[in-house]
């Protein structure tokens, strides 16, 4: 069971590493000059994502079930090393998912926030705060 495990997260892992690694690549060389402020953020998206999926493949675990408690065995290649450095490897993994998180929400309140502008340019603007806290709130209930 720990080999297949380990294989299936190891084989997904180094897609996601090949993948944003690909779409870096992309984003540094084929991005035109009026996308650069919204190319910034999707190449921290990546760059985020990249390093969550080293994490990941770098400490892999499965959840085992001891006299009623969960505990975590380590299977990865943290394991050569010590246990510290894989606890250590899962809290930077768990933080950067956060982050990929929350950096896709601000991406996509940036969208809605330029779209509506584009739209509003012809309407009364409300300002240009309260667009964004508006799209911003709308990305949260989503």
């Amino acid at each position: 069971d720990d080999l297949l495990h380990l294989l299936l997260l190891s084989s997904l892992d180094l897609s996601a590493i090949i993948t944003n690694s690909l779409y870096i690549f992309i984003i540094i060389r084929k991005t035109p000059k009026h996308l650069s402020s919204y190319s910034t953020l999707l190449l921290n998206i990546a760059c985020v994502d990249l390093l969550a999926s080293f994490c990941s493949l770098t400490c892999i675990y499965r959840l085992g079930n001891v006299s009623g408690f969960m505990v975590l065995v380590y299977i990865g290649p943290c394991t050569l090393v010590n246990a510290q450095l894989c606890h250590l490897i899962m809290a930077i993994h768990a933080n950067l998912v956060v982050l990929s998180v929350i950096l896709l929400m601000v991406s996509f309140a940036y969208r809605l926030w330029v779209l509506r502008e584009s739209s509003m340019e012809t309407k009364k603007a409300k300002g240009l705060w309260w667009t964004a806290a508006q799209s911003l709130l709308m990305t949260l209930v989503i």
